[in-house]
């Protein structure tokens, strides 16, 4: 009886100092990898955990092994069809209609956050050692302090890699402004107004209006169909070789021809001009006699 309960003592003493050391290494911040290692060596050398495998839900909705020991078949190439487990609650696998290599396991253990389960811890129990049993409670609550922290790394990635793309997505909405004419003409003679309200911070809508002349204008306006980055960008395209063109001549069927010819090379193959929606015109004014 005392040895009995000397051993209780030494296991959960061993599972507090496990939850602090993975604590200890969230702290620090520790990398996945090292996270997964400590936990393979926790389960192993501190619990003598015989054989698991676990799985981690990753994105888009796949579930992938990042830690395998003890077992025949190698479950980091093993494809995991949860709708076959289909547990919310432990499970016995022997219960279940899971391929045969899963039938290495004895249990399947789900980890939640949020009534979300993260994580599919599989175990075998130490056949050699049948009175020594799983402490699923301990592994359940080890696993999901693993995972939880990990998921929140992976939300601190993408939060950072949406701010990064915000502050390009605004230099380009700013580059992209400075494209449209600063000043049009609002006179007794020619009054020009407008405004542009992208779908998105940036698009591809396009309006110039060019001085050719104290008398003479152009006139453009045009779209790309599509929204955002990939439409902005050939419509910087397209407002570059209109400025080039027109400093060359002012014959606008020339410079139809060579906007078409421009932007179906630009344009990659298969997308024709068919695509933009451009009008340009030019503009004569004439003082009364």
């Amino acid at each position: 009886m005392i040895n009995t309960l000397k051993d209780k003592l030494r296991i959960k003493e061993l599972e507090l100092n496990s939850i602090l050391e993975i604590t200890q290494a969230i702290n620090n911040n520790f990398p996945e990898e090292s996270l997964y290692k400590i936990y393979n060596f926790t389960l192993r050398a501190n619990l003598n955990i015989s054989k698991l495998a676990l799985y981690i839900l990753e994105v888009p909705q796949t579930w992938e092994c990042k830690v395998n020991f003890g077992t025949v078949a190698n479950f980091t190439t093993q494809l995991l069809d949860v709708e076959k487990l289909n547990a919310r609650d432990i499970v016995w696998l022997e219960n279940t209609t899971m391929p045969a290599p899963f039938k290495e396991f004895d249990l399947a253990i789900p980890v939640f956050h949020k009534d979300r389960v993260l994580a599919y811890i599989f175990v075998g129990e130490d056949k050699k050692n049948p009175e020594s049993g799983i402490d699923t409670t301990f592994i359940q609550t080890l696993t999901n302090i693993i995972v939880v922290a990990i998921e929140n790394k992976k939300l601190a990635r993408r939060q950072l890699a949406q701010e990064a793309l915000n502050r390009e997505l605004e230099i380009a909405r700013q580059v992209q402004e400075m494209l449209f004419p600063k000043k049009l003409p609002y006179n007794d003679k020619l009054k020009v107004k407008a405004d542009y309200f992208p779908h998105y911070s940036i698009g591809g809508d396009y309006y110039d209006f060019i001085q050719i002349t104290p008398d003479k204008f152009l006139l453009c306006i045009a779209d790309v169909s599509g929204k955002g980055v990939p439409a902005a960008l050939l419509m910087s395209n397209f407002q570059a070789s209109l400025r080039i063109l027109v400093r060359q001549t002012t014959d606008l069927k020339a410079i139809v021809h060579e906007l078409n010819y421009g932007l179906y090379q630009n344009s990659g193959v298969g997308v024709l001009l068919l695509s933009f929606v451009p009008f340009i015109t030019s503009l004569h004014i004439r003082s009364a006699t």
